[in-house]
């Protein structure tokens, strides 16, 4: 059940709230990551909320699930950045405020690297985890062959 929903203007108030808070130069913003700012204001990510409803649980019990809208706008913010690993960007979101502020998250509250990977689960729609119907190979460990050892005897002749 999806409850912490927040529309693109309640976004663009987050994002604004948050920056006015943690960083009080805005020629430093604007210098820097006015090109991700800028990105981040003009996607609308409100309807992603509403076609991933069915993939999460009814049930109220557990901790309540992140914001499908803040994450996919990480993960695009991920690419944006060209970045490949999770766990890469996940220290950049712990790091760098901004990013963590761009893509809808409270600074002191970062989804970590395994709420990334259940999220890429949720978007998979497909019931297999992978598109090739062929089965991972099992590896068998190699078995220790049994060494000769070879007996040298020494020759001493006594002179």
């Amino acid at each position: 059940m999806l409850n912490n929903v927040r529309n693109h203007e309640a976004y663009l108030k987050f994002v604004v709230d948050q920056l006015t808070i943690h960083y009080h130069s805005k020629e430093f913003l604007k210098d820097f990551y006015s090109n991700q700012i800028v990105w981040c204001s003009l996607i609308d990510l409100t309807d992603t909320a509403s076609l991933m409803e069915n993939r999460y649980s009814s049930n109220p019990r557990g901790r309540k699930p992140r914001n499908p809208c803040d994450m996919l706008r990480s993960l695009l913010l991920m690419h944006f950045q060209k970045e490949t690993s999770v766990d890469k960007w996940v220290f950049t979101l712990k790091t760098n405020l901004i990013f963590a502020i761009l893509s809808g998250f409270s600074p002191d509250d970062v989804p970590g690297v395994g709420t990334f990977y259940d999220f890429f689960k949720r978007l998979w729609i497909h019931s297999s985890p992978h598109l090739s119907k062929r089965s991972k190979r099992k590896l068998k460990k190699p078995r220790k062959k049994e060494r000769k050892i070879k007996s040298w005897t020494l020759k001493i002749q006594v002179y």
